[in-house]
């Protein structure tokens, strides 16, 4: 019985420590379970014992065999914690994975992370694998490595489809979110007959109402006014006149190598500077080359300054860095050098970092493809700051890959918070033609969002923004916000382009000859030599909306 309270009392603080909370009217009943390992659907090449709770490798060469775990869950049956002890484990310096715990849906005989919703957590180096489309997304410095002795726990919250891993009670984060219905099932690949592990227990939490008061409804937030940004891309450049000679640059100075087989850290500069108050701007640098070398942990550094040293351009003031190796960062904002060394991913050859200053905020941060790293610095000076890279030697090279600068305009929006948009008069979802969706916008943030509305070849009326994947909705008809939904935001534009007719502008196709024409029509008619044979609704009408068509016509026909 003290067994038994005692995990049920680890997870009870594990569904806090993962970002869970108690919800006050429900009673929450945990139920501890023994699931064992399925014989049936995993490999037959490792040896199982204990009713089939301890598994152990085969051979001596690596193959992570697929072990499956006998429970399977799915969508909206609560939050499910699985308890994986590690029993034994021998590092081998050929691989980087060793021994997996993880996710699935499959039951394949070995490397069941290459499989669609198949997610994993590797014990050599801590990172951890998203296949939730296709192998293989791996995210380099997840969490902490894990080794013989250590209790690593699963957390698949299938309410609100995410995965999350820990180490010895200690919560490493959400993984994954937007999980699909499953079903799921614990997953184990063991590289050999050196790694063995016991599954100890799996727990189920489910809420169950209790005879409380319904909770009070949230008030409604009240709108905001902001004013947007629109954005620019340009091209910046090295500036070889204040960087290091010992570098290398070609492709029009958009492209610098390091000198020599010893680590110097040469400085290249952009030639773009940037002042206090002047927006967003956005560097993108692609890493080209990159090699390890172990008597350092900087190898490249990339960041911004105020300097044009010839090298580690980090150690003087208003210079801050964010380093390839080990994802440390470094603020030297009055004086050299103050490091955070559990800052961002390490980076590698193929990655895209980003470097932005919000020089209204007087902030600074960085991005590894597309994932923001956090905050560096905050308070930063009136500059001007321009972008820095340091090369450690031959072996590493970046390209630039442009800056994109935002600046305020006199356009003004109303910020609807936690807030869907919705087509006017209607409580459904948005219908076909309603809106144009872009995900994963760079940068990810609300203003990026505005300003592809402003920009939009289509009439735009607002936007809907949700930060989590980076998701840009463009309305082009008229809207309510009236439906709450947390995390989201919509946007109304209290200025646009122009004002809707009746009908839009619709294409016609010439089904027969060449060319295409485009017919722009106030009222559908037939157009000399043209006979209109097709009108194809693509929105239904109601007062208040307009209605969208598209009108197909041929030069001859027969009616």
């Amino acid at each position: 019985m003290a067994k038994a309270v005692t995990v049920l009392a680890f997870y009870a603080v594990a569904l806090l420590a993962l970002g869970g909370s108690w919800v006050e009217g429900y009673t929450y009943t945990f139920e501890t379970n023994g699931d064992t390992f399925d014989r049936a659907v995993s490999s037959t090449n490792p040896t199982f014992s204990s009713g089939d709770t301890v598994v152990t490798g085969a051979g001596d060469h690596h193959s992570w065999d697929g072990v499956y775990g006998a429970k399977q869950v799915s969508a909206g049956s609560g939050v499910h914690v699985w308890k994986v002890v590690v029993l034994a484990y021998e590092d081998h310096g050929a691989n980087v994975f060793e021994l997996a715990i993880g996710l699935t849906t499959n039951t394949l005989s070995t490397w069941f992370w290459s499989q669609p919703e198949s997610y994993g957590y590797m014990a050599e180096d801590g990172r951890a694998v998203n296949s939730k489309e296709a192998c293989c997304d791996f995210k380099i410095g997840y969490g902490s490595p894990y080794r013989a002795g250590d209790e690593v726990t699963v957390t698949y919250d299938s309410d609100a489809n995410t995965v999350g891993f820990g180490v010895n009670g200690v919560d490493q984060g959400v993984f994954a979110t937007g999980l699909g219905s499953g079903p799921f099932r614990l997953a184990i690949a063991v590289g050999d007959r050196k790694e063995s592990v016991e599954l100890f227990a799996e727990v189920d939490e489910q809420p169950t109402p209790a005879p409380t008061p319904a909770p009070t409804p949230e008030p409604t937030p009240a709108p905001t006014i902001t004013t947007s940004h629109s954005y620019e891309v340009s091209g910046d450049t090295f500036d070889t006149s204040v960087s290091s000679t010992n570098l290398h640059f070609s492709e029009g100075d958009t492209v610098v190598v390091g000198h020599g087989d010893y680590h110097s850290w040469d400085g290249s500069y952009g030639t773009k500077q940037v002042i206090g108050g002047s927006g967003v701007h956005t560097w993108k640098v692609k890493v080209l080359t990159y090699e390890d070398h172990g008597a350092n942990v900087f190898e490249l550094a990339i960041g911004i300054t105020t300097n044009t040293l010839s090298t580690w351009f980090w150690s003087q003031p208003e210079s801050y860095g964010y380093m390839a190796e080990d994802g440390r960062s470094v603020n030297s904002q009055s004086s050299c050098c103050s490091f955070n060394t559990n800052y961002g991913s390490p980076f590698r050859a193929g990655d895209e970092v980003t470097v932005t200053l919000d020089s209204d905020a007087g902030t600074v941060s960085f991005g590894v493809n597309g994932v923001d790293q956090g905050v560096v610095g905050t308070g930063l000076g009136a500059g001007p700051f321009r972008l820095a890279v340091a090369v450690g030697d031959e072996k590493e090279s970046v390209q630039l890959d442009g800056v994109s600068d935002s600046q305020e305009t006199a356009e003004t929006w109303t910020d609807y918070p936690h807030t869907v948009c919705k087509e006017k008069d209607s409580e459904t979802s948005n219908d076909d033609g309603f809106y144009t969706r872009y995900k994963n916008i760079e940068p990810n943030e609300l203003e990026k969002c505005k300003a592809m509305c402003v920009e939009a070849e289509t009439e735009c009326m607002g936007v809907e923004y949700y930060e989590e994947t980076g998701r840009c909705d463009l309305f082009h008809k008229p809207f309510t916000h009236v439906k709450q939904k947390k995390n989201r935001i919509c946007s109304a534009r209290d200025k646009h382009t122009g004002e809707l007719s009746d009908y839009t502008a619709a294409t016609a196709s010439q089904l027969h000859g060449a060319g295409s024409l485009v017919m722009v029509c106030a009222v559908v008619g037939v157009v000399a030599a043209m006979a209109v044979i097709a009108i194809i609704r693509r929105n239904r009408s109601s007062p208040g909306h307009n209605a969208y068509y598209t009108v197909y016509a041929s030069e001859e026909a027969d009616i």
